[in-house]
């Protein structure tokens, strides 16, 4: 079973493209400087989201790893 492993950097530039549009959205006039409340917790989740993707991504390639060694050791 081969499993494509998703590509967490598709995530943090999303993230980052929504809180750019967000701060320009306020740049630009059409919400107020009190709607930055809105861009913070935004950025905040998308960013503990993208560093979660990327934890388990390392955590599954050091099992993967573990397993690959293992086997080269079983079959010598």
């Amino acid at each position: 079973m081969n499993i494509k492993a998703p590509n967490p950097a598709a995530l943090g530039l999303a993230g980052f493209a929504l809180t750019t549009w967000l701060l320009n959205m306020i740049n630009a006039g059409w919400f107020s400087a009190n709607s930055m409340g809105m861009v913070l917790p935004v950025g905040t989740i998308i960013q503990e989201v993208d560093v979660t993707v990327t934890v388990a991504e390392g955590l599954r390639g050091a099992w993967k790893q573990a397993a690959a060694i293992a086997r080269c050791r079983a079959y010598g």
